[in-house]
């Protein structure tokens, strides 16, 4: 419910800036422009009334998710949350957009005459995105659901060190987002003297894709972390998340696709059909990464969970001490 605060900001910040300035602004405000000139108007107390009443409506969408839909899951209920905060934010950022055109210029111009917004225009995205993000971060993540079964005996194990930590790593390069990078930052380079601003956002891109073109897994005693350039934190997904990690091939189309994939029940990194590793976890999803090493990650994900959940493993070892790095 502290999700549904960002939402309601929307109806109450027109409410509250429609009595604030209610005697500075005109009756009628501009909702039309064209060539320039202003093409429509409407009065200023409907104006805020349909603004306020989309926030209300996406308020009550909001609610209905949280309380009145029992099957809608965490990520479904918080997905219509932050639609309907983008839907509050959108009509309350077209209000604002309204208000600073008229207070800034109804002091010279009659409503009729009043100059296109301008840069005006950007509460309507500066509203959307603020609403939208709040309600994100106010959703917060899911419980994780945790596991005590132990992995098939037949998948492969790496014998651990007797004593200490073990540390395992390998870094994973995506060459489509490598490809990409140089595709966008020569398209940059081609329109830079016809269109700077396209051609900043081509660089800007290809940097973005650089830094998602290199991953870090490692595997130590907290679990499996998954380290792109391109993510603030690394993810860490503990052991007491995970069933049971298997080698085989992934492929992008078992996927939807490839790239990082976050949303659907498979999720990962999956460049490339190949090699790679699959982690069962214990809340149904299953999680790829696409690595030539998968053998040996599986090997050591599973020998960890052997350890952690007091039975060993008693079957035919798959050795890869060597490259078992024990931390120091």
């Amino acid at each position: 419910m502290w999700a549904m605060l960002p939402v309601a900001i929307g109806p109450i910040a027109v409410a509250l800036t429609y009595t604030l300035f209610l005697g500075e602004l005109p009756a009628r405000l501009p909702i039309r422009w064209g060539g320039g000139n202003v093409t429509g108007t409407a009065p200023a107390w409907l104006i805020a009334t349909v603004s306020a009443l989309v926030g209300l409506v996406a308020v009550a969408a909001g609610v209905a998710a949280v309380h009145g839909v029992g099957r809608l899951g965490f990520h479904s209920q918080r997905a219509v949350l932050v639609v309907c905060a983008g839907a509050s934010g959108l009509a309350s950022g077209a209000w604002w957009t309204l208000i600073t055109v008229a207070l800034a210029q109804a002091g010279s111009l009659p409503p009729e005459q009043l100059r296109t917004p301008g840069a005006a225009l950007s509460w309507l995205l500066i509203w959307l995105l603020l609403l939208a993000l709040a309600t994100l971060l106010a959703c917060g993540r899911p419980e994780a659901p945790t596991t005590t079964m132990q992995p098939d005996p037949a998948l492969p194990r790496v014998a651990l060190p007797e004593a200490g930590r073990t540390r395992w790593q390998v870094h994973c390069y995506v060459g489509l987002f490598t490809l990409g990078a140089c595709v966008l930052a020569l398209l940059g380079s081609t329109v830079f003297w016809t269109s700077p601003a396209l051609a900043i956002l081509s660089w800007a891109l290809a940097a973005l894709s650089l830094l998602f073109g290199r991953m870090t897994l490692r595997i130590d005693h907290r679990g499996v972390t998954l380290a792109p350039w391109g993510l603030p934190t690394p993810v860490t997904i503990p052991y007491g998340r995970i069933i049971e990690a298997r080698d085989g091939e992934v492929d992008a189309l078992g996927w939807s696709g490839t790239g990082h994939r976050v949303i659907n029940a498979r999720s990962g990194v999956i460049p490339r059909k190949g090699p790679g590793v699959t982690l069962l976890l214990a809340d149904g999803r299953t999680l790829g990464i696409a690595l030539d090493q998968a053998e040996v990650a599986a090997g050591v994900i599973n020998a960890h969970l052997d350890r952690l959940r007091g039975a060993p493993h008693t079957g035919p070892w798959r050795r890869f001490d060597d490259q078992v790095l024990a931390d120091p």
